[in-house]
């Protein structure tokens, strides 16, 4: 969630930012921020907790639940977040805040302390009302609807659905499993049968002896599935995360990329996602070393996708078994080359050090992109082109992040005015500190 919302993992760890989580009394905000703190603790990340029910106790003593003393809560709340992120603190506010301008007025009041936008991110709550009442320990649904209680959010006081926020989370049991994917491929993310996410979430808690609660999931996803983007990593990935929140495996960061490691067969891919940035790593003694650099960069990558796929297994079976020196000299060079454009911010590296001998030359026959916009290098303001991973997808590292004049270039040089085109950025991922 705060990778998304944040530009890179170094930010989590070092700035100001206030989570705010919205919902209905008892949808199951301050279970969520608990599961956050200890999140945030274990990347030794020092943050504060503004839970609703004690900041009333304290700071809001005294006021009632008429609209304006609800405003007048929320204002104090986000005054106090707002003055942690003026100083680099983080803080997680759990509380029902159930009107929206009230909500847009702490959303101000904390991008301003921290200098810019996106220090505030708004995490709805959506359980449905009557979860919400059958989760009621304190009773107070059930003292409203009998009319013993007056202003309660949800029975005959309004809550107000933020339309917009960075984040939705519908905390509820499911009776079976189900997903409800939208964005690229959502057929195919939705289907149950074969789902390499469902299937590593519940083999992983079989081997622990775990029976799987069953899931009820919404996927958005932007990942291009067979197209050389890393699609079967991050659903190894999501699987194994899953097995261990809902299992309370409590596998360490360590374990956990182990265990991807070992059933995706390398550790190339599911390092890479599960850290960000540039990420090496090896698989030695049985363990899964890694280092990466690079979080910060502001280059614009973007992944120029093709409308037909290619099989992985199709795509490795097209490289030799054998290599000259020579050409594995040179990939070695390009490999240390590429290693240090990223660590040291050398764009005018890449060039060079996206060069390959190895895989490139064989798979360009079907990855057609490739040999089209492999001249791109060449280009003022684009820094280096190569195969996204197996292919068929081509990337394109340019300048800045927020430059979209190279599209032109590439529709021209693709041959087609259609081809889609997406744009990301270097991505943090999970400290293993």
């Amino acid at each position: 969630m705060l990778n998304n919302a944040m530009p890179s993992s170094q930010l989590i760890d070092k700035n100001g930012f206030c989570v705010w989580l919205t919902g209905l009394p008892s949808a199951g905000k301050s279970t969520i921020a608990g599961v956050l703190v200890q999140l945030l603790n274990e990347r030794n990340r020092t943050l504060t907790l503004l839970d609703g029910d004690v900041v009333r106790t304290h700071l809001s003593a005294g006021l009632g639940f008429s609209r304006q003393d609800r405003d007048t809560n929320i204002a104090r709340i986000g005054f106090v977040a707002s003055e942690i992120v003026r100083h680099d603190g983080a803080v997680i506010c759990a509380v029902v805040s159930p009107y929206d301008a009230a909500r847009k007025k702490v959303r101000c009041m904390v991008d301003r302390a921290g200098g810019d936008r996106g220090h505030f991110i708004l995490v709805h709550v959506s359980t449905p009302l009557e979860i919400c009442e059958e989760r009621d320990v304190k009773g107070l649904y059930a003292k409203a609807r009998s009319g013993g209680l007056q202003g309660m959010t949800g029975v005959d006081d309004p809550y107000e659905p933020p339309l917009q926020p960075e984040l939705t989370i519908d905390a509820t049991a499911s009776e079976v499993f189900q997903i409800d994917a939208s964005g690229r491929d959502a057929v195919l993310c939705s289907a149950l049968e074969d789902n390499l996410i469902l299937t590593t979430y519940m083999d992983v808690l079989a081997n622990a002896g775990v029976v799987a609660p069953r899931l009820h999931l919404r996927l958005a996803n932007e990942i291009p599935l067979g197209m050389g983007c890393g699609s079967s990593a991050a659903a190894l990935l999501a699987g194994i995360l899953l097995a261990n929140h809902f299992g309370n495996l409590n596998l360490s960061s360590d374990q956990i990329l182990e265990e991807a490691c070992r059933r995706e067969g390398h550790p190339d891919n599911v390092a890479a996602c599960y850290l960000g940035a540039m990420t090496v790593s090896v698989v030695t003694e049985g363990r899964v070393i890694t280092a990466t650099c690079g979080q910060n960069l502001n280059w614009n990558l973007l992944v120029v996708v093709p409308f037909a796929g290619l099989a992985t297994s199709k795509a490795r079976g097209l490289v030799p078994m054998y290599y000259s020196r020579e050409d594995a000299v040179a990939n070695i060079q390009s490999t240390a080359l590429l290693v240090a454009a990223f660590a040291q911010g050398r764009g005018d590296l890449l060039r060079f050090a996206m060069r390959d001998r190895l895989h490139q030359p064989y798979r360009s026959k079907v990855c057609p992109l490739l040999p089209l916009l492999l001249p791109l290098a060449e280009t003022p303001g684009v820094l280096g082109v190569a195969l996204s991973g197996a292919g068929p997808s081509v990337l394109i590292i340019a300048e800045d992040a927020m430059d979209r004049s190279v599209d032109p270039a590439i529709r021209q040089s693709a041959g087609d005015a259609e081809i889609h085109i997406i744009h990301t950025r270097i991505a943090g991922g999970v400290d293993q500190n």
